[in-house]
């Protein structure tokens, strides 16, 4: 069985989409003890009555079946919303979904389509299925045609822990702060909101996942779809005014990507990785960016600063003679009065935020892991 060999560099959190809070979490002795509330519910030792107190009140040292136990953060848990909670198995041992590796392989290959033909664009349409956007890319040649993976072998309890997340915001002047609601930002970290997840451990043991079908350029094409995501943040990171802070897990992450060997790649993958490495980012055009913020909402405008658009193409009217700004380069004439439309000056850059995990006063990107294909796979995919 060919296999793919996954290191986590940076922590991840593959999630079910629901959060431990209340009765299913208990503070014990520096340790979050995570508690088994559905066997406490079917235990008939419990009276009913007992059962709706404890869940009402959220009273978790009243379940006494333990399913893992998480360490402490040093500032404890300050969010109502609770710890994401992370994909396990049965025996709550954590593990990487096919889906969510496969997915970040079929990003890195539909960029890959959009650079070698960015007229493509043109036929993406809002609320297309999957099915249909790589029937529109790629006709009957899909490369990942026959691609199947399996979920990655269970790692140990050890390697789950609990990380804390704060969200980084691009201010005037590049100057940075950090996300307090959704209205207020300040410029310490120390008193943003913060938003915690169960994850993987960076650095512990490695996991495998299997792989069949034959799949061509696989390793070529997600090394330059990653060097691309990261060379995009170093470059984003390094135009910040960062104040008592340390973001340096990017340069980090370019410096292991060049010495990377031929069967290697680095993928961003699971919650918190960003719109950049989740969508086309840096192949879509300035020019065409800035049409579909437009027109999909895209990021927040100064609704105080307005421009004339083009009423049916969204793009911003330049000036070309005279002094009126009224042509537009898709229309590629002057437009009259009643052919434009006001919108507000969209906030660049795009997008301004950043989820980071925090420790201290260092911060890391999550998500970011090592993929290592076995010599087998080699020779049947170059």
């Amino acid at each position: 069985m060919n296999k793919l060999k996954i290191d986590v560099l940076t922590p991840l959190h593959c999630g079910t989409g629901k959060y431990l809070t209340g009765p299913d979490i208990e503070d014990s002795k520096g340790n979050i003890v995570v508690k088994d509330v559905a066997a406490f519910l079917k235990d008939p030792s419990f009276k009913i009555e007992e059962k709706i107190k404890t869940i009402e009140e959220g009273n978790a040292s009243n379940i006494p079946r333990i399913k893992y136990t998480l360490k402490a953060l040093p500032d404890g848990l300050k969010s109502n919303e609770g710890i994401r909670e992370a994909v396990k198995d049965i025996g709550h041992h954590p593990y990487i979904p096919a889906s969510t590796v496969k997915g970040a392989i079929r990003t890195a290959f539909l960029r890959e389509r959009f650079k070698e033909d960015p007229e493509l664009i043109k036929k993406v349409q809002p609320n297309i299925s999957p099915a249909h956007l790589i029937s529109v890319l790629f006709g009957e040649n899909d490369p990942l045609k026959g691609l199947n993976l399996s979920d990655s072998t269970p790692l140990s309890q050890n390697n789950l822990g609990l990380y804390q997340v704060n969200i980084l915001t691009v201010l005037k002047y590049n100057i940075v702060g950090w996300k307090e609601s959704e209205t207020s930002n300040t410029p310490e970290p120390q008193k943003a909101a913060s938003i915690y997840f169960e994850g993987i451990n960076p650095g512990q043991n490695s996991t495998e996942i299997d792989i069949t079908g034959p799949v061509t350029k696989i390793a070529e094409v997600c090394r330059a779809f990653s060097s691309e995501v990261i060379a995009g943040e170093v470059d984003f990171f390094s135009k910040l005014k960062l104040k008592n802070v340390s973001i340096n897990k990017y340069t980090e992450l370019a410096e292991i990507n060049k010495a990377l060997k031929s069967n290697e790649f680095l993928l961003p993958i699971g919650w918190g990785t960003g719109w950049s490495s989740k969508s086309l980012g840096s192949v879509i055009d300035p020019f065409s960016m800035e049409i579909f913020r437009y027109k999909y909402h895209l990021g927040k405008t100064i609704p105080h600063i307005e421009h004339n658009v083009c009423r049916i193409h969204l793009s911003r009217l330049r000036r070309v003679s005279g002094d009126e700004f009224n042509h537009c380069p898709l229309c590629q004439r002057e437009l009259e009065v009643e052919e434009m439309i006001k919108r507000p000056l969209l906030i660049k850059p795009f997008p301004k935020t950043r989820r980071l995990v925090r420790k201290g006063n260092e911060f890391t990107p999550p998500g970011w892991i090592k993929i290592t294909y076995h010599l087998n796979i080699l020779s049947q995919t170059h």
